[in-house]
């Protein structure tokens, strides 16, 4: 004797709850898989920073032992450019999501409309000129540094004025604008930064010690 299959279709309570197991899973996955992005992001700017000491050190050998200015005193050119001519890098174009190590990948979620192309800054705290004027323009010497490993070379900026998409180029430790205002805390909390000596870590633009790195430099 043949038993035909016995087919049951879903209750409305059963598919409510089926849909409630759905809605509670996605809610759960979902901030796990913006934290996920948001440490990949990390990561990647950290090895933006890290090829970025790479090409600086290679540009300092070829240039007596010198970094690019953050002006350049003959052609002007920001040292953005000054580093991307010396590695035949292209710019970055605006609102294009091109790899480059000058973009943060962070700074497509902090930056208006999401345009965003350089985005990091180079301390210039306390460079002084031959005649002792402070000089944004006179470049970084790494030898001339005692304190290499504590010492604040680039770090994430915010969007700068011109509203381009180019971040604050430099920074220092002023009043006008601040320091804290400059540099952006888009990783959770905190800026990645480049330290002298060649090693990233994440800093607290608004903590004390971060200012006393700033200060390093111009010492």
């Amino acid at each position: 004797m043949r038993l035909s299959p016995h087919h049951r279709a879903f209750t409305l309570i059963e598919l409510l709850v089926t849909i409630g197991i759905i809605v509670l899973l996605a809610s759960l996955l979902l901030p796990m898989a913006k934290t996920w992005n948001a440490g990949a992001q990390t990561v990647a700017c950290s090895g933006n920073l890290r090829q970025m000491f790479l090409y600086l050190d290679a540009y300092a050998r070829e240039n007596n032992g010198v970094y690019p200015a953050v002006s350049d005193a003959t052609t002007g050119n920001s040292w953005w450019l000054t580093l991307q001519n010396s590695i035949n890098t292209p710019s970055q174009v605006v609102g294009i999501r091109k790899k480059t190590i000058f973009l943060c990948p962070a700074s497509l979620r902090t930056y208006p409309n999401q345009v965003a192309r350089r985005t990091y800054g180079m301390n210039c705290e306390g460079l002084k000129n031959d005649q002792g004027i402070l000089d944004w323009r006179v470049p970084t010497r790494p030898i001339s540094q005692s304190k290499l490993s504590r010492t604040l070379f680039i770090a994430d900026t915010c969007n700068g004025p011109a509203n381009n998409g180019d971040g604050y180029q430099y920074f220092r430790a002023a009043s006008s604008p601040m320091f804290s205002d400059v540099v952006e805390a888009r990783h959770s909390g905190r800026a990645n930064a480049l330290f002298l000596d060649g090693h990233v870590e994440l800093i607290d633009p608004k903590a004390p010690e971060s200012l006393d790195f700033v200060k390093n430099l111009g010492q």
